[in-house]
């Protein structure tokens, strides 16, 4: 707009010639995740392979970024691995196990430690009953940093490396993503939103917990909703937990929406904007959002 300050500058670029170091994998990286080593000296990658009745499983495969020499890492067939943050000495890299489902057996998400200088794999946390997202290392490599969808939330949380033993980082209504660790490691950087406001970045103290926003380009939205958080239990004894979001305006009774998540290997718990329940809070509806059973 003419009446808004305008901000201009330039960034010195070497020209760069780039090289394809993957030309013969092709549409093998399709979507299979790739994790550059802290020194650039390698990469690690998810190759698809395909096999019998039109399925596939990932493998991780080693390239080196100088020769472009390639090595398989990992490659069972009856899991689909995912390369996750690289330890800063480059010794080791955690990566995700998830095996792959039949009719009868449901998918299984696990994180495993890998060994560069033997091939060791060693599986982290096998006792907690969460998903974890690996995001990065602490820079002295002794703990790990993930999310993991947890009762309508997705919170920051570390694993000590040594012990297995985890820790809730962050406490707050809301889901986290994309973390970044300062060079110090004494604070984390990530975008946090749930379904009162869209991504926002944010700054963590890893010492206290404590969370700022910071400085983003536009105030966060008016919502035409409010939320609550409701629980039931079902005939089993299982406790089921929701969001209820329900109008600002007009009077209740409401028409209530039930809008139940695919998967159902998920959880309602961040903002998006193509399934957004304020949408309907907007039209008078309320919308029940459910964590039913299998959810994350």
């Amino acid at each position: 707009m003419e009446d808004e300050p305008q901000v201009s500058g330039t960034v010195d670029v070497r020209a760069t010639k780039l090289r394809l170091v993957t030309e013969e994998i092709g549409v093998g990286l399709c979507g299979a995740g790739t994790e550059l080593s802290p020194d650039g000296s390698f990469a690690v990658v998810g190759v698809f392979r395909p096999v019998a009745k039109a399925d596939n499983y990932t493998r991780l495969e080693r390239i080196d970024l100088d020769t472009g020499e390639r090595s398989v890492l990992i490659d069972e067939p009856d899991a689909r691995f995912t390369p996750g943050p690289i330890s800063p000495d480059n010794s080791q890299m955690v990566v995700t196990r998830e095996s792959i489902t039949d009719p009868a057996q449901a998918m299984e998400l696990t994180l495993w430690l890998f060994d560069f200088s033997t091939g060791n794999m060693k599986q982290l946390v096998a006792e907690w009953d969460h998903w974890a997202a690996p995001q990065a290392w602490l820079p002295r490599g002794e703990r790990l940093v993930v999310t993991a969808d947890h009762r309508g939330r997705s919170p920051i949380f570390l694993i000590d490396i040594s012990s297995g033993d985890v820790t809730q980082i962050s406490t707050d209504d809301a889901s986290y993503s994309n973390v970044l660790v300062s060079p110090d490691g004494n604070t984390l950087y990530a975008l946090r939103s749930s379904y009162a406001f869209p991504a926002e970045a944010v700054r963590i103290d890893l010492q206290s917990g404590e969370v700022s926003a910071l400085l983003g380009p536009v105030a966060r939205p008016e919502l035409p909703g409010r939320i609550e958080e409701i629980s039931t239990t079902a005939a089993d004894g299982a406790e089921v937990r929701a969001w209820l979001v329900l109008p600002k305006e007009g009077k209740a009774p409401h028409p209530m929406l039930l809008w139940v998540h695919g998967g159902p290997l998920g959880s309602w718990n961040s903002w998006s904007w193509r399934w957004n329940p304020m949408i309907m809070a907007a039209r008078g509806y309320a919308v029940l959002l459910p964590d039913p059973a299998m959810s994350t």
